[in-house]
């Protein structure tokens, strides 16, 4: 129910004993947003974590997250102990449908010794599905509202089955809706299935799957000068939904992911080998498949694949008109990932020791194979969007020689084997833990490029320790303080390691690069209160980051290039505060976040001036991007019997779009409502509710977070004298129009 009165702000704190900040979400909280919500979208009012997502509902595959001024990228994520994605949080809606999400929780400065992520430098999120009931019974819930938005969802738990002890559910859900700008829209479907089996010993067992089908219809973002000027400047940032002609690479059928599969299975045992000792094991597999269109104008007889002469006839055989010279064509993507692993680790009890020892194992294989597919050329429509569709010998253009015609064609790999090994000694009766640790990740990542004239191989290898500590003193019963310090990485995305070419002259865009991890240094003081009505904490976090991930600008042969390298470093300081209580005056639960962030680059950016010569931008000292100085949310939850209501404000400020801090986004606030009314009970066990949310009451325009940042947006001169050419204009997220969800749910 909404409200849940045992939880302090309206869910969105919760009572912790840990050694470093944690953020966490309860399932009372969740169920007071959307019911089309994903991850990102609930995480928005946490104090340390600042959210731009494409739409309101959390139902597109973008979306970007920043922790303590680091990226998307830098984040790591774990569902129930196995890890969801390699890299990233695009697609945080496709991990577990939000009425199977029963805890969400940050841990923005650390990650557990155990965690098998490659990119927690900023961070960890932990998602935790929810367990199948003890008893039999289900879970209908149905939603409508603005852009078309309308969702599905229904659950049956089986409670426990016979004599075995086994309990499971299933799940299914049906999300749609248009985009709120341009043209396009989303359908997405999605399996949740989770299975366990508790013994008397304290063994346990679970196997969790996760499905999902997705298309998104994609959003294209402005720039400063497009946002300021929305209505005269729409079509130039938006797709469209009538085709003009050749030239139109805006068409919405050319620019959607049509569709993208993915299941993800794993299998987390727990078992007790007796008082002292006991494992913990999670096999795991993630497995994605699919694809999208991309429009392009390429130019019979001037066709490249790769750094070579490609011969394709663009007119297949007559078939497809030429205008021009020319024809639209379909340059997308289409790919295949496997991500498979284990964790195991032995567990020690000793008196006041406990001690931890494990392995963890991942394969990561993903193959792009990019087609130039066929368009009509009078509708603009691709011959085909659908999947395995896009490999189809109708709908792709091959060489005379009968082989593909392929923009992208690579494989990428690493593999990662990591050993860890802890102890925690408990003192003072339980009120002093002192833990220490240290793991070795031993990691080896390449990539083959099967494009003609490209570099085949490029890839490198690196073993590197993340030593740990941290103290943990429960002072008395209501305060307590923490002190964590840690070493932590983040792999480089395996697509920055092939080189990438252009179709219509064979130069290189982005060229092969080998760059090795990126290290983050971290420390954490904190200090907790937590009484029978008030939960509050506060701290501070410092993390020095080197060997840091950059897609810089350089040039070879005279041409400019751009590369994934190691360039410099950033410090980012700050305090983090959050406070809520549980309901005063009976109805009422506030709760407050608070940042302050201090973000600089520490070293100059190298970049070559307008002569091509070798120069830097002096960025040194210079605030990162994306890191508003101040951030903070303010909600309140209402609850009378039968009534709730739920009010959201939160203020992010001026952030900058540069390296050079050249442009800025403005400060920003947004305003979301909901409210709920429980109808009575019914027969069969019905429940119902109803549940309006509302967002951008205002319906204020605004940018709400940097899409794509550039290095300087205006002509700078180098630390070496040069003129450094601006390198681009930013682009932006925009804050969604009014839009409102009304759903009805019901137990049964």
């Amino acid at each position: 129910m909404l409200g849940n009165q045992k939880t302090a702000g309206g869910g969105a704190i919760k009572a912790e004993s840990g050694a470093t900040v944690t953020e966490t979400l309860s399932g009372a909280y969740i169920q007071q947003q959307s019911p089309t919500a994903n991850a990102l979208v609930l995480m928005q009012s946490l104090p340390s974590v600042n959210v731009s997502t494409p739409d309101a509902f959390g139902m597109n595959g973008g979306g970007n997250v920043q922790i303590h001024g680091l990226s998307t990228n830098d984040l790591g994520w774990i569902l129930d102990s196995v890890p969801v994605y390699s890299q990233g949080a695009a697609f945080a809606n496709e991990i577990v449908a939000v009425q199977d999400l029963e805890t969400l929780t940050v841990s923005p400065g650390s990650s557990n010794l155990s965690d098998p992520t490659i990119s927690s430098a900023g961070g960890t999120i932990y998602l935790h599905m929810r367990d199948p009931s003890m008893t039999p019974g289900g879970y209908f819930e149905t939603a409508w509202g603005s852009d078309e938005v309308n969702k599905q969802f229904l659950r049956y738990d089986t409670g426990l089955i016979g004599d075995t002890g086994v309990r499971a559910f299933l799940s299914f859900a049906h999300m749609a809706v248009n985009n709120w700008r341009g043209a396009g829209s989303t359908d997405q479907k999605h399996i949740d299935f989770k299975a366990m089996k508790d013994f008397s010993d304290g063994s346990k067992v679970a196997f969790e799957v996760s499905s999902n089908q997705g298309y998104y219809g994609y959003y294209y973002y402005p720039t400063a000068a497009q946002a300021e000027n929305y209505k005269a400047d729409y079509s130039q940032f938006n797709t469209n939904s009538k085709y003009t002609g050749i030239g139109d690479t805006a068409y919405y059928l050319l620019n959607q992911q049509d569709p993208f599969n993915f299941i993800s299975l794993q299998l987390p045992i727990h078992y007790v080998i007796s008082d002292h000792f006991s494992i913990d094991e999670a096999p795991y597999m993630w497995l994605g498949i699919g694809g999208g269109t991309g429009g392009t104008d390429l130019t019979q007889g001037s066709t490249y694949q790769g750094s070579l002469p490609a011969n394709v006839d663009l007119t297949d055989g007559g078939k497809i008109p030429l205008t021009n010279g020319q024809v639209l064509a379909s340059t997308g993507f289409f790919e295949k990932q496997l991500q498979a692993g284990n964790v195991i680790k032995l567990n020690a009890v000793f008196g006041p020791n406990t001690g931890v020892f494990g392995y963890w194992y991942e394969n990561n294989n993903q193959g792009e194979e990019d087609p130039v597919g066929k368009v009509n050329q009078a509708t603009g429509e691709p011959y085909t969007t659908s999947i395995g569709g896009s490999m189809d010998g109708n709908s792709i253009y091959r060489l005379a020689n009968g082989l593909a015609y392929y923009a992208n064609h690579n494989n990428q790999h690493y593999v990662n084997n990591t050993l860890f090994i802890g102890d925690t000694l408990s003192l003072l009766g339980g009120r002093l833990t002192v833990t220490a640790g240290t793991k070795v990740a031993m990691l080896e990542e390449w990539a083959t490029n099967l494009l003609p004239g490209a570099h085949y191989k490029n890839g490198f290898s690196d073993a590197v320790p993340l030593p740990q500590a941290a103290i943990h003193y429960q002072i008395d019963e209501n305060n307590q303080v923490f002190v964590h310090v840690e070493r932590d990485y983040r792999l480089p995305a395996t697509s920055s390691l092939p080189a990438y070419y252009s179709l219509g002259s064979g130069a290189i865009t982005s060229n092969y690069s080998s760059p090795h991890p990126e290290l983050a240094f971290k420390e954490e003081v904190g200090y907790r209160y937590q009484s029978g009505q008030l939960l509050a904490d506060i701290s501070f976090f410092n993390i020095d980051l080197s060997n840091r991930l950059l897609t810089l600008n350089t040039y070879v042969d005279n041409s400019p290039l751009a590369s994934t390298v190691n360039a410099g470093g950033q410090n980012s300081h700050g305090i983090d505060a959050q406070l809520g209580t549980k309901p005063i005056l009976e109805f009422f639960s506030p709760y407050v976040s608070f940042e302050w962030l201090d973000a600089t680059i520490t070293t100059n950016t190298a970049s070559p001036d307008e002569n091509g010569a070798p120069d830097f931008l002096p960025t040194k000292g210079k605030v990162q991007v994306q890191s508003p100085e101040f951030q903070g949310a303010l909600g309140l939850t209402f609850k009378d019997g039968p009534y709730g209501a739920d009010v959201r404000l939160r203020f992010v400020a001026s952030q900058y779009s540069t390296l050079m801090d050249d442009e800025k986004e403005p400060g920003y606030v947004t305003d979301d409502m909901s409210f709920s009314y429980q109808l009575p009970k019914m027969g069969f066990g019905f429940e119902p509710k109803l549940q309006l949310n509302l967002f951008n009451i205002t319906n204020a325009l605004f940018r709400t977070g940097v899409y794509q940042f550039q290095f300087n947006a205006k002509n700078t001169v180098g630390v070496n004298g040069g003129i450094i050419p601006a390198s681009g204009s930013p682009t932006y997220y925009l804050e969604p129009n009014f839009a409102a969800v009304i759903s009805l749910s019901t137990p049964f």
